[in-house]
């Protein structure tokens, strides 16, 4: 008696060494937005001729809240066809 897989056929699943260095860009990709922004905020605070350096920071607080509420937008709605790919 043979073992029947749950895979579909076709569908291929990454090997380790794939979905590790998949992750690692995926993690250096949501960090390297931050990592450019940080040294311009001097630069921000001149060209908008803020009064306070801090409200230069709001900008990382807007994109780290940006990042999270997307995060959970695409868990809640996800796209439309996507369940049925695989």
């Amino acid at each position: 008696m043979t073992r029947q897989s749950s895979r579909k056929p076709g569908r291929r699943f990454p090997s380790t060494t794939e979905w590790f260095c998949l992750m690692a860009l995926m993690m250096a990709m949501a960090a390297l937005p931050i990592d450019i922004t940080l040294p311009a905020l001097p630069i921000f605070v001149d060209s908008f001729s803020l009064a306070n350096a801090n409200t230069a920071q709001t900008i990382i607080t807007t994109y780290m809240l940006g990042f999270a509420l997307g995060q959970i937008f695409m868990v809640r709605f996800p796209m439309p066809g996507v369940e049925n790919r695989y």
